[in-house]
């Protein structure tokens, strides 16, 4: 049962929102109310052995207050249902259902599979000269012969699940069909090797189209994916997109999907929806959706991974919190995020899955901590060579160090190879370390 306390005025209530905070705040003083809830709260507490008591997973800040079960608990849950106003953060259909699920459903089991922890990679879509895309005689086909061998090489390196068509997975640059295609014959060989376990996960990078995004997750159920990594939508920034606005748009498009069984991982990447940042307030409220099994968070604001990953009111086994960057690894896991979906794994996997190792043990001996910094350290160092280079580097060093791919053959706007130069200046400057390490596990 969930009982509303005074925050403030409603002016008060009003800023805090514009500000962006996930508050819960009646719009008139709960006094109103109170004079016929008390009585049944005082006989509830005589009735109850042991009082009303605040779990741990409670947080008075938000005005917000848990309490156990008890004998009267549905009569009070009638006024809370009845009287108090919905989430200011919601719409008000949406905050109903999620206020319904929260007090009348629990516990409900959980429909959709949480991703697993650990080291998830990005991975390249590879193309291929030796033929062309259904749509131009200009652009080169997908190589799913090499996406296969790539993807069972991440699986033998112990890498956790792969995720196709993301941001370095160019989904903008594939036709609808041949997003869908890539995802079967990458099920389909994952399943031929012995790892029909091996999880895939695939982006959703629409940037706001309810119905593409929709028609693109049903897409991607349809062919085999586990999950499906939906890019928050910033066409307008943060100027012009709330957030009330983006928790809305995701349970548009959560309401709209056919697919019962996949799970949803909400991608907040600024860099690629001019600056849109989802508040820690916008991920609690979006992990009630019983859809919703993760997020994965792309920018540098470790606070906000920390946040969300240690919130109390986030039920942390059914919601996962992945970075983006595999520098933050050790710290964020540390503190309870499930771990990276890091592109520099992509051709050095068995050293970032050896961190994550380390990282979540809660034991480590004095060698194995030694270990582990100087792990964080040479993978920290490593990704300085993915922040200069992006994804053409990750591209070249995929093919250079791991032997995927075909650097000749990329479709438009990217295009172009590092220069031998530019290759052997990076790989002095930040890979040396990391390719001695990778060649002793």
């Amino acid at each position: 049962m969930v009982l509303y306390h005074h925050r403030g005025t409603r002016r008060r209530a009003s800023a805090t929102i514009e500000a962006g905070e996930a508050a819960i705040v009646p719009e008139r003083s709960p006094f109103l109310y109170t004079w016929k809830v008390f009585p049944w709260l005082l006989l509830t507490f005589l009735l109850s052995p042991s009082g009303t008591k605040m779990p741990a997973g409670s947080n008075r800040n938000l005005g917000v207050v848990y309490t156990e079960q008890h004998p009267l608990t549905s009569i009070i849950r009638q006024y809370n249902h009845r009287k108090l106003p919905s989430s200011n953060l919601l719409p008000t259909s949406t905050s109903q259902q999620l206020h319904d699920q929260n007090n009348d459903q629990l516990p409900h089991p959980h429909p959709h599979p949480h991703p697993p922890k650990g080291v998830w990679v990005p991975s390249p879509t590879f193309f291929t000269r030796s033929s062309y895309s259904s749509y131009s005689s200009t652009q080169p086909a997908i190589d799913t012969t090499a996406q296969i061998a790539h993807t069972i090489f991440l699986a033998r390196s112990g890498i956790t699940g792969v995720v196709l068509l993301g941001s370095t997975g160019e989904a903008m640059h594939l036709s609808r069909s041949e997003r869908s295609q890539l995802i079967k014959s990458v099920r389909s060989g994952l399943d031929e090797a012995g790892f029909k376990s091996f999880p895939i996960m695939a982006g959703v990078l629409t940037n706001g189209g309810v119905e593409e995004t929709v028609q693109w997750l049903d897409d991607y159920s349809e062919a085999g994916a586990e999950y499906g990594l939906v890019l928050v939508p910033g066409y307008f920034g943060p100027g012009g997109t709330s957030q009330r606005g983006v928790v809305g748009w995701f349970e548009e498009v959560l309401g709209g999907m056919k697919s019962g069984k996949m799970g949803v991982v909400v991608y907040n990447y600024p860099g690629v929806t001019n600056g849109t940042m989802l508040e820690p307030e916008g991920y609690r409220v979006l992990a009630q959706n019983p859809r919703v099994v993760g997020c994965k968070m792309s920018h540098g604001n470790i606070s906000h991974h920390l946040q969300v990953s240690l919130d109390p009111q986030i039920n942390h086994d059914r919601f996962r919190v992945f970075s983006g960057f595999g520098q933050q690894l050790g710290p964020i896991v540390l503190f309870g995020a499930a771990g990276v979906i890091d592109g520099m794994s992509a051709f050095y996997p068995k050293t970032v899955v050896r961190l994550f190792e380390l990282a979540q043990k809660d034991d480590l001996r004095p060698s194995e901590k030694a270990e582990m910094k100087k792990l964080q350290y040479v993978v920290s160092k490593a990704e300085e060579f993915v922040v200069k280079y992006g994804l053409k580097g990750i591209k070249e060093a995929t093919y250079r160090v791991a032997g995927f791919g075909d650097l000749d053959a990329m479709r438009v706007p990217v295009t172009g190879r590092m220069s031998e130069e530019e290759w052997e200046e990076g790989r002095r400057r930040w890979l040396g370390e990391i390719e001695d390490v990778e060649k002793g596990l």
